[in-house]
């Protein structure tokens, strides 16, 4: 849907299809030329004792096209288009990675809710024992004061998530070109995984280099400045400016005639020589860009490789100690239903298992960024929507 309505890929799709005109456009021919000459209408009103038609000239005229020079014109428009669908598949990239990374960051932020909901609740039961302890004596206003911190603590950071939750969901609807307040359904089995990429790092660099849209764009540059290079040295060969032929009227006394006119322009003060050189400048300028980019994506892949393996690895973590986190809010759960435990041995492991489980949805969700951003730059996966 993303990739269909948006405004940017539709004008970027609109160039790449003014770009192929421009293809066909550079080897188009010209329109000949019908010239008229030599025609005295003071003779045609007999103002003058002559032949109205007299040395009367009409003729063709056409500029043949310079084969080389057009076939490098037309190189140059293929070179053009190439760039320009280059940015289009960099912008699809760019788009599904950020529809991906929404759509991931929504459930997590809907798992974040319903565990910042649970957290309200369970300091909630945590207020209520404290009152009943301080009712019977039992408890002190110290204990009821940290009671309360910690219930607005947990109100806070449940307003803080759902607000992180709608914003989300606005920018996903603002991706996918949907109204406010559109419904979406997030699927969690459609949520990227978290695991470390498979396959050793030289591989996925020259998998990422093969397949860059900004690489491959400048390499389209630097073809495009060859052919325009190719189309100057041409352009010095002499050639046909144009070539005319027109048949004269030779009036009363001189028969008609077939005269051919031509025109080459021969470049004997002019070579080129500034524009020759700026395209060579050019060049150098474009390949230093390019060299800088091809180091930049190197660079990228491996720090998010590393950062991916080592999130993972927190996450494996997270996911073995779960069975510690669900022993650990049973026993609060249960404590708080008797009524019985020590109020601060509540409150530490209430706040250090929320606190862990809450750390382990954030780390899976970065964990997941970083996949994703690692599968846009190796295009891995790029066009899920």
């Amino acid at each position: 849907m993303a990739l269909e309505k948006s405004p940017a890929l539709r004008a970027l799709r609109a160039q790449v299809g003014e770009g192929q005109a421009q293809v066909d456009a550079a080897t188009s021919l010209s329109n000949p030329e019908l010239r008229v000459g030599n025609f005295r209408s003071d003779r045609l009103l007999r103002k003058v004792e002559a032949d109205a038609f007299e040395d009367f000239s009409i003729g063709l005229r056409w500029s043949p096209p310079n084969l080389g020079a057009q076939a490098a014109r037309r190189a140059e428009a293929e070179r053009r288009v190439e760039q320009t669908e280059a940015d289009l598949e960099q912008a699809r990239r760019e788009l599904v990675a950020k529809v991906r990374a929404l759509h991931a960051s929504a459930i997590s932020y809907q798992a974040q809710v319903e565990h910042a909901r649970t957290a309200v609740a369970l300091r909630g039961e945590l207020k209520k024992l404290v009152g009943r302890r301080l009712e019977q004596q039992a408890a002190t206003l110290l204990d009821q004061s940290l009671a309360d911190l910690d219930q607005l603590d947990a109100l806070a950071a449940l307003q803080e998530v759902e607000s992180r939750l709608r914003q989300t969901l606005h920018d996903l609807r603002d991706e996918l070109c949907l109204s406010a307040g559109t419904p979406l359904e997030l699927s969690p089995a459609d949520a990227p995984h978290c695991a470390a990429p498979t396959g050793d790092l030289a591989t996925l660099l020259a998998n990422a280099k093969s397949t860059s849209p900004k690489l491959r764009g400048f390499r389209a540059r630097v073809e495009e400045v060859e052919a325009e290079k190719t189309r100057m040295w041409l352009e010095l060969v002499p050639w046909f400016d144009f070539i005319q032929l027109s048949y004269v009227l030779g009036g009363r006394d001189d028969p008609d005639y077939v005269a051919a006119r031509l025109s080459i322009p021969l470049p004997l003060l002019d070579w080129n020589r500034p524009e020759l050189r700026s395209l060579g400048s050019r060049r150098q300028r474009i390949e230093a860009e390019q060299q800088a980019a091809d180091q930049e994506l190197e660079s990228q892949i491996r720090r998010t490789v590393e950062e991916l393996a080592d999130q993972a690895a927190l996450v494996e973590r997270y996911h073995e100690a779960e069975p510690v986190l669900d022993k650990g809010l049973a026993l609060l759960r249960r404590a708080l239903e008797a009524g019985q435990a020590d109020l601060v041995q509540m409150a530490l492991v209430q706040n250090r298992t929320l606190g862990a489980r809450r750390a382990q949805l954030r780390v899976l969700l970065q964990c997941q960024l970083t996949r994703i951003d690692l599968d846009r730059l190796i295009a891995d996966d790029w066009r899920k929507p």
